[in-house]
Formats: C-alpha cells, structure tokens, sequence
C-alpha cells in the first residue's frame, strides 16, 4: 500500500490502484486486432490429392453413401453433410438437409465418410 497522507485531498489519499484492470481495454484492442489479422491465415495440412479425392467421390456416388466435405470458400472453411446428388466436369451437387448444394471440386479440401 502506498502512503498518500501528505496529499491535501480526500480522495487523492484514499485512492485504489486498478492495476491491470485499467490496461485490459488496450489489451483487449490489440487482442482483437491481431486476431483478425490472423484469421484470414491458416493452414489445412490434410488437403487430399486429386486422385483421392476424385476415388472418395467415385465411391460415395457409386454406393450412395454419406459423406462430410470440407471446403475453401471465400478464406472461410465450410463442411456440408450429404449424398452426392449430380457430377458433372467441375461441380458436384450435394444433397444436403436444406437442400442441393454446388461444390466446386477445387475448394474441396477433404472428404470424410459419415
């Protein structure tokens, strides 16, 4: 505790001291600053490859299993829950719960069977 008696104000005398609670705004700040600055990176480490994912997506068409897709779309990552509905050269349509969902081979990232 410091002492405070020699100042002429009641309340300057009987201050008490925040500490780290006046510093939580700025910290706050900057912690949400750099939290969308690094949500736009990230790192999928188990992207399939072509032949796997083309293999996976043969099976789950030919069988009419349900499978889980995990996507890329717009640097957010989706995942849809479904059968695949309709192929054709560059989209796959997923029949999902809501409704059909078009998904471009490309932003697939993994296939995963339900």
């Amino acid at each position: 505790m410091i002492d405070r008696s020699y100042l002429p104000f009641k309340s300057a005398r009987k201050y008490q001291d925040r500490k780290m609670a006046k510093w939580m705004g700025f910290f706050l700040s900057e912690h949400s600053t750099a939290i969308k600055k690094n949500s736009k990176h990230y790192y999928f480490p188990n992207r399939m490859s072509n032949e796997e994912m083309f293999l996976r997506i043969n099976q789950a068409y030919t069988n009419d299993l349900e499978i889980k897709i995990l996507i890329e779309k717009k640097d957010r990552l989706h995942h849809y829950t479904g059968k695949i509905g309709i192929l054709d050269q560059h989209n796959l349509w997923l029949k999902t719960s809501n409704g059909y969902q078009k998904i471009n081979f490309q932003d697939i990232l993994t296939i995963l069977e339900v």
